[in-house]
């Protein structure tokens, strides 16, 4: 069931710390971006029907997310834009990024900057001291919040009309769809993206009890399309269904194995696409979701594989008259 963010608790913008003295490096080049994405989005807008737009659904799938941007980069160049951008999980966070102007790029850079920042060890750290109870407690393992708290101030980030999040209410085990500007951007990107048990849960509302505890979209759909009314262009990711090229550490091989003993059955789990859908498969099979220890060079690589991919699909559908 959908739930939308309008019906929500209104966003009081002061319970985010902004840090103006944060510095950032795209101002320049971003100021010109986004004016540029606001004209094209009020023109696109008045001839959405005669020209079909599609909407564009950007999937879960933890560090393969990557692949997003070489898709964001195939449409750019063939002067695809969508009416708008669904992002689930990691899909969450990299439709902001582009629904806010940022270039593919820029987005990299971000991406890049806070998988360096990010807690690799905190699993690992875990395991070895394992409490479940504490576990119950928090809900999960890494916390997210802060690392979302700062990329939102340092970038400026903020709701946009043509952008939808998708995360999932623990509580009353339904989808939660984000979505106008009158939301915390901050909670609905962090809860889209709180893989559960590795991840904490976001809590969404009032404060005891939370009215919300958001966990990552995924758990309902990888790539929900029923949020999109028209035609839609969904960039799956998927699992690891191969094995790596790359040594692992422990636990990246941990999650890698079990991602492929669970791989067939997480698909079959969950409905595919529409028809009218157009389907482009843009992770790599032999990396996994939750590898966040992988070389600078394999997000590269993942960036690679989803234009490559996306170009051939792109043209097909071009030349096909689909597109």
């Amino acid at each position: 069931m959908q739930v939308s963010a309008r019906l929500m608790i209104p966003f009081d913008s002061s319970s985010i710390t902004r840090t103006e003295t944060l510095s950032n490096p795209f101002n320049e080049k971003l100021s010109i971006c986004r004016s540029t994405v606001v004209r094209r989005g009020l023109e696109f807008k008045m001839r959405t029907v005669q020209n079909g737009a599609r909407d564009l659904v950007l999937g879960a799938g933890g560090i393969k997310g990557f692949g997003h941007l070489g898709l964001l980069r195939a449409m750019r160049e063939r002067n695809i834009v969508p009416h708008r951008v669904i992002g689930v999980s990691i899909g969450s966070a990299i439709a902001t990024l582009h629904a806010n102007g940022f270039t593919e790029d820029q987005s990299r850079d971000i991406l890049l900057d806070a998988m360096h920042r990010f807690d690799k060890g905190g699993v690992a750290r875990f395991l070895r001291r394992f409490n479940p109870v504490k576990l119950y407690r928090q809900g999960g393992i890494i916390e997210l919040r802060t690392l979302f708290e700062d990329i939102c101030a340092r970038y400026s980030l903020r709701p946009q009309p043509n952008l939808a999040i998708v995360a999932y209410d623990l509580a009353r085990r339904k989808p939660v769809l984000f979505e106008g500007t009158d939301y915390d951007l901050v909670s609905a990107v962090c809860g889209s993206c709180s893989v559960p048990v590795v991840m904490r849960t976001t809590s969404y509302g009032q404060v005891y009890p939370p009215t919300m505890r958001l966990v990552d979209g995924g758990v309902y759909h990888p790539c929900p399309t029923e949020f999109s009314p028209r035609p839609a262009i969904v960039s799956q990711l998927g699992l690891a269904t191969k094995s790596p090229r790359e040594k692992l550490p422990f636990v990246d091989r941990l999650f890698h194995f079990g991602e492929q003993m669970i791989s067939r059955w997480w698909q079959r789990r969950f409905k595919r696409p529409r028809k009218q859908d157009l389907l482009i498969r843009t992770g790599k099979p032999d990396v996994a979701v939750l590898s966040f220890s992988a070389r600078e060079s394999t997000f590269l690589e993942l960036e690679k594989y989803g234009y490559e991919t996306a170009s051939r699909e792109f043209d097909k559908a071009i030349r096909s008259g689909a597109l």
